[in-house]
């Protein structure tokens, strides 16, 4: 398990930049695409960087909710689209949520995320709803199709028979565990839909015995306490941190470099509570804190659903004037018909994910709809998580949190 769980250098980038043999003539040439290496390599990390922020901030707006669950990702590589088209302060506001270098970010994430192995699968897909009345810049078009991958098509948007191909596409690339991401119609004024979806399964690299899952109490922080089924395996090897306030465990997926963290507070204090205390940067170093060692693990079992509008938070979080009707700047996307503004009306995200005995299963889509308007060891801890903890499954080798969540009710 690799030791720097959020290190950002990404393997490929540094491979390229490493490759001169020992005692070697080096051209100029050679050492320009050695610095040129070293600030993609750069990019990368500040891309990645901005991603995690946002996932942090994100996560932030929903503490409120009672077992929420959501792919930073997924979110991020929409928003990336449609802001791709946006123009002077409404890009801005795009950037300063997202990162300036948003369009880079979410071309890390298109290009490093997804792999397929044995016990392993994560697919990344997106695509592009362009309504019959809207015709689109040919400079974002080229970028929504090289850049972000995206299938294109064209159809009357306001349809139920739209809303059914729409409801199919998504389905077909989440294993079918998100079946229907619209349960109605677009308006119609919509003018362009912009979807992401993302598929994860993975076995555990060391999976837990059924015979050894039980029922055991969980103490919610909403203050119920509910039997739930407990896996437990009394010599689980993974990685483990602690501080003065938090605990936690980094169990790593089978031959890949994806990992589920679980954290709880370390004192009487919910989760929230330590959530609000933390940043990015702070959870961060905890991450990089942790050691392998031997751990007697409780972890409940859980299946959890989440379905939200992100158009409330995503204002908080700075993107405004992308949701004003007359202010919004998303010239760069296209244009309407009869030349009415666009703006972004909807961000609406579900996810799923299940934590069972072999491995973890998730999924998440997310859509924007563009409009118009008008062995034994003496030191071994005991980590039992039955109480109200929060949890992610990220990429060990960028950092990026492609799942976040809290469970309250498993």
């Amino acid at each position: 398990m690799k030791k720097q769980l959020l290190s950002s250098a990404l393997a490929f980038i540094l491979a390229s930049a490493s490759l001169i043999g020992a005692g070697a003539y080096v051209t100029a040439d050679e050492s320009l695409k050695t610095v040129q290496a070293k600030e993609k390599t750069t990019d990368a990390k500040s891309a990645v960087k901005s991603v995690r922020k946002f996932g942090y901030d994100l996560m932030e707006q929903y503490l409120s909710e009672k077992n929420p669950v959501m792919s930073p990702v997924s979110a991020y590589v929409v928003l990336g689209m449609v802001g791709n088209g946006a123009k002077g302060t409404t890009k801005k506001e795009f950037e300063k949520v997202l990162g300036s270098n948003m369009l880079t970010a979410s071309e890390q994430l298109l290009h490093t995320l997804p792999q397929e192995q044995d016990g392993m699968k994560l697919t990344v897909a997106n695509s592009a709803w362009l309504d019959e009345a809207f015709t689109p810049k040919k400079a974002w078009l080229n970028t929504a199709k090289t850049q972000f991958q995206s299938d294109v098509f064209t159809e009357k948007l306001s349809t139920n028979a739209t809303k059914n191909k729409i409801n199919s596409w998504v389905s077909d690339r989440t294993n079918q565990l998100i079946p229907k991401l619209l349960d109605k119609k677009m308006e119609k004024e919509t003018r362009l839909a912009l979807i992401n979806t993302l598929y994860f399964k993975a076995d555990w690299q060391q999976p837990f015995i059924p015979e050894k899952t039980s029922l055991a109490d969980f103490h919610s922080d909403y203050g119920k306490t509910i039997q739930t089924d407990m896996m437990h395996d009394g010599n689980y090897v993974c990685g483990y941190f602690k501080d003065d306030a938090s605990e936690g465990v980094i169990l790593p997926y089978k031959d890949s470099n994806f990992a589920f963290v679980a954290v709880k507070p370390s004192k009487d204090e919910k989760i929230r509570d330590w959530y609000a205390s933390y940043t990015p940067e702070k959870l961060e170093a905890l991450l990089d804190s942790s050691q392998t060692k031997n751990v007697d693990l409780s972890l409940p079992k859980f299946d959890i659903r989440c379905r939200m509008k992100l158009n409330d938070s995503l204002n908080k979080m700075g993107i405004k004037k992308a949701f004003d009707e007359k202010k919004a700047d998303l010239t760069l996307l296209g244009k309407s018909k009869d030349e009415e503004n666009l703006y972004l009306s909807f961000v609406l995200q579900e996810a799923v994910i299940r934590v069972a005995e072999e491995g973890t299963e998730a999924a998440a889509a997310t859509i924007g709809g563009i409009a118009a308007g008008t062995a034994m060891i003496i030191d071994k801890p005991i980590v039992k998580f039955d109480r109200s903890f929060m949890y992610m499954i990220v990429d060990t080798e960028s950092g990026a949190p492609l799942f976040m969540g809290i469970v309250d009710e498993p």
